[in-house]
């Protein structure tokens, strides 16, 4: 495992810190490097001002049982920026 300048935890504290920000009371259920999802992966589109395969993902619970996308918080694992949070476009 590759060690970064921003861990996982302070990647939780981080997207945990916006997400509180935002008012979005949703859980955080797991964090993972986007090279251990071993599901349908976020798409890259979604990335705005960082690249994607360089972020830890924060998925969140949600309520529901429908058939979605899953919601992510994306956290530069280098700067520690929060790159993006909302619909993955996993769904599938």
């Amino acid at each position: 495992m590759v060690n970064f300048p921003v861990s996982r935890q302070d990647a939780k504290k981080i997207a945990q810190e916006e997400l509180s920000q935002r008012e979005m009371t949703y859980p955080i259920s797991h964090i993972e490097h986007y090279f251990e999802i071993t599901c349908p992966k976020p798409n890259g589109y979604i990335i705005g001002s960082g690249n994607i395969k360089e972020c830890w993902i924060a998925y969140l619970e949600m309520p529901g049982f429908a058939l979605r996308s899953s919601t992510i918080v994306a956290i530069s694992c280098v700067t520690g920026e929060v790159i993006y949070i909302g619909d993955a476009g996993d769904e599938g």
